[in-house]
């Protein structure tokens, strides 16, 4: 069956390309932690960027194989589309969510859902939209076996892919009609017709599931002529694909049907061994209908076999999956395996206690087997999570490093150092050698100050005030006194708190550079530390043009300011390596006429 899953629309304003270009640019990155990434986004986002979000998520999960989550964050999805009114977003969330119970086996839901979805479709006369739902309400009739509803929409289906031109969904919709035709209707010339036309396009395109389907598809043809080794072959060719394409469904499907093959070839050691596996995968999955087919033909097995008491087992988790999906009753077959069952226990009652004897050797042999297999597990488990303790720290340490060496890039920018020393330069050419001497002495210091504090986690908050006050007047010399600034300290003990180093410096460059230089007034930057309540407040403010004149003067740099970047990498460091959270926070302030006043930035810190 091919499904089709909606994909996000994007929309052609600027914010929101940027928005997803960071989603999936960044985030491939984190592999396992790809999802609770983007989770991380969805707080601070608008409802738009929400909504797509949340799609993404549920659809990461449904390759996976998560249904129930994903079904969680579909309907999230469609909840904020109900709320900004998104038509075409609400669509693709009822046909996403159909498919989700579809999967589960809940037939009416999914059918109810896919119609929900149609409707807007045909609304909005979204011809692609339209055929992907049509397609999954012919794989929904086709599960309930109602075979010729189900053809019926799969050839509305066609008409309209056919129209579009779009080759791969062409083909499975071919798959899906060749799959009645070979199943439903025996009609194998119809069923070799449409998987040829549908193998034809997916080897173009390269799409080894669906190539893995069909040899699936095919498999099941042959077998049910009796073709045995054909079938078997088929499905071997089929696994292999799915094993590579990590699908849990069809690899479930795939080892159905080669424990079917085998058990009509009598061998039923290995058709138990793939019946196993099947039902394994399926029930991990939550895959409902494959379920209870495997534990159907693993009954009949073992009924085979005279194995009545895994026969009766079977039968019942066959009977109670089944009535789950479609309420039918096999009380009378249950009744008949449970009197196989007691007479077979009978005649069994008698030879067990001639067995006893041997059985508690038995015993006491598994049990020491069992221990020494235990102790072997224990031991290797301790070794496991010591190297994987091993690979964190190292991967955190390289984490630090290269942080630092950011750090460090950031605060001795190439602009800053050509800067100051053509600033050294033009008091030598003044003949103000006073002046040059102090300014060297203090951007030696500074420089000097800043290779001892970037190696290091945390400084003490009186270090790393002194270190701004050396760098805020070497550019206010530097600017040839642009800008006034003040330091405001209401720390009492700031040499007994522990404080990141030039956290605060990459936004006091910025206040200056962006937005004090540039004003025609002469500027004034405030600097205050503050301890309230068990909490350190650093705040930095001035009254510069703001962000957004900035922008605008700016707009043709290619140089693109990092502090933001690095600044969230060391807080989100910080709080998965040493526990402690810090906040951030840039407002943009106005004056009485909403005129742009200057800017803000905010750093809250926790004191333990």
């Amino acid at each position: 069956m091919v499904y089709s899953l909606s994909l996000p629309v994007m929309k052609k304003k600027l914010n929101n390309i940027i928005f997803f270009l960071f989603v999936f640019i960044v985030f491939p990155a984190f592999p396992q932690d790809e999802i609770d990434s983007i989770k991380q986004l969805i707080e601070k986002a608008e409802p738009a960027e929400q909504m797509k979000l949340y799609n993404e998520i549920g659809k990461l999960q449904y390759r996976k194989g998560k249904y129930p989550d994903a079904l969680v964050n579909f309907k999230k999805s469609l909840q904020v589309a109900h709320s900004i009114n998104d038509s075409l977003q609400i669509a693709k969330m009822y046909s996403n969510i159909g498919v989700i119970n579809d999967v589960i086996g809940k037939y009416s839901v999914a059918i109810d859902n896919y119609q929900q979805s149609l409707k807007i479709y045909e609304y909005l006369n979204n011809k692609e939209g339209k055929e992907s739902v049509l397609n999954n309400i012919g794989i929904v009739y086709e599960e309930m076996d109602m075979p010729d509803k189900a053809l019926d929409f799969y050839f509305q289906a066609l008409k309209l892919k056919k129209e579009r031109g779009d080759q791969k969904s062409i083909a499975g919709t071919y798959n899906n009609i060749a799959i009645i035709f070979g199943s439903v209707y025996k009609n194998s010339d119809s069923a070799y017709y449409y998987y040829d036309q549908a193998m034809k396009i997916y080897q173009k395109t390269g799409d080894e599931k669906d190539v893995g389907m069909i040899y699936s598809n095919l498999g099941l043809i042959h077998l049910r002529k009796g073709e045995i080794k054909k079938a078997k072959d088929f499905f071997e060719k089929a696994l292999k694909i799915f094993k590579k394409t990590e699908d849990p469904k069809n690899i479930a499907s795939a080892l159905y049907y080669l424990g079917l093959a085998h058990q009509g070839e009598s061998d039923y050691t290995t058709a138990l061994k793939y019946y196993l596996q099947a039902e394994k995968i399926s029930e991990q999955h939550n895959i409902k209908k494959l379920q209870s087919q495997v534990c159907n033909d693993m009954a009949r097995l073992y009924e085979d076999i005279h194995d009545y008491k895994n026969a009766l087992t079977c039968f019942k988790k066959y009977d109670e999956i089944r009535n789950q999906l479609l309420n039918l009753e096999k009380i009378k077959k249950i009744h008949q395996l449970e009197t196989n069952f007691e007479l077979e226990k009978r005649e069994h009652e008698i030879e067990m206690l001639k067995k006893q004897s041997e059985l508690n050797e038995l015993k006491l042999t598994w049990t020491k087997t069992v221990s020494i297999a235990l102790i072997t597990i224990f031991v290797l488990t301790i070794i496991i999570i010591v190297l994987i303790s091993l690979k964190n720290r190292y991967k955190k340490e390289q984490e630090v490093i290269t942080l630092q060496s950011r750090l460090f890039r950031s605060q001795t920018s190439p602009h800053f150092v050509f800067n100051s020393l053509m600033s050294i330069q033009t008091f030598l050419l003044e003949n103000n050698v006073e002046k040059a001497s102090e300014y060297l002495v203090d951007f030696a210091k500074l420089i000097r100050s800043i290779l001892q504090q970037t190696r290091k986690s945390f400084i003490t908050l009186d270090k790393e005030i002194e270190v701004l006050q050396q760098y805020v007047k070497l550019e206010k010399l530097r600017f040839s006194d642009k800008f006034d600034y003040s330091f405001e300290v209401n720390v009492q003990h700031p040499e007994e708190i522990l404080f990141p180093p030039m956290l605060a410096q990459p936004f006091i460059e910025n206040a200056i550079k962006h937005g004090l230089v540039p004003a025609s007034k002469k500027g004034l930057l405030k600097i205050l530390f503050e301890e309230k309540d068990n909490e350190l407040t650093v705040m930095i403010e001035d009254n510069g043009i703001g962000r957004e004149r900035s922008a605008k003067l700016n707009k043709n740099e290619t140089h693109k300011s990092l502090a933001t970047e690095i600044t969230q990498e060391r807080l989100q460091l910080m709080a998965r390596r040493y526990k402690i959270k810090i906040s951030m926070e840039i407002e943009d302030l106005y004056d009485d006429n909403r005129e742009p006043a200057g800017t803000r930035v905010t750093f809250k810190m926790i004191l333990n």
